[in-house]
This record gives C-alpha cells, sequence and structure tokens, in this order.
C-alpha cells in the first residue's frame, strides 16, 4: 500500500492462467508481477500475457530484466521496478495511472 496505493497481495499463483483469472475478478487496473527469477524465466511472459489480456492496462515486474527484456516487454510488461529507482516518481506515475 505504499504511496497511497492498495495493494491485493495473494499466497501466489500456480498457472498464469490463475493470476490472469484473479486480476479479472479484482477491481484492480495494474498487475505487478513478482517472484523469483527462475519463475520469471518460465513463467513471466505467460502471465504477462494473460494479464494483460485479462484488463490490465499496465503491467509491472519486480526485478531486473537483464536478457528477458525485450521478451517480457513484448509479452506486456510495461516497467520493471527494482532497488535504486527513485520510488516516489514511481509511484507517482502509478497513481497517475488510475482512475
Amino acid at each position: 500500500a505504499a504511496g497511497g496505493i492498495e495493494a491485493v497481495v495473494p499466497e501466489g499463483y500456480e498457472t498464469p492462467e490463475a493470476a490472469a483469472e484473479a486480476f479479472k475478478a479484482s477491481s484492480a487496473g495494474i498487475a505487478c508481477i513478482a517472484s523469483s527469477d527462475a519463475v520469471y524465466a518460465s513463467h513471466a511472459e505467460a502471465t504477462a500475457r494473460a494479464l494483460k489480456a485479462a484488463g490490465a492496462r499496465h503491467v509491472l515486474l519486480a526485478g531486473r530484466p537483464g536478457d528477458l527484456e525485450a521478451a517480457l516487454r513484448t509479452a506486456g510488461v510495461d516497467e520493471f521496478i527494482f532497488t535504486g529507482q527513485n520510488m516516489v516518481e514511481v509511484l507517482k506515475g502509478l497513481q497517475d495511472r488510475t482512475p
């Protein structure tokens, strides 16, 4: 709930489709994918695609994308958040995207 943004924090999802279904059932417009590098390598692209298809206006991924950046952006990740960023600017940008 940083920056006045209400966060829905689940225990996790077994599949990209389960994440997308939960997103659809929420009133959220922004989604953040947060996991380990190993899970990102196997599921982040499909999860980003599924979240976009479920109506996510903006998809973030927690962490630096490394070699996966181009593929993740193509799949629908709009922004990466990671240690060292100006989080005030990041949060303001997210607030500006929230109706």
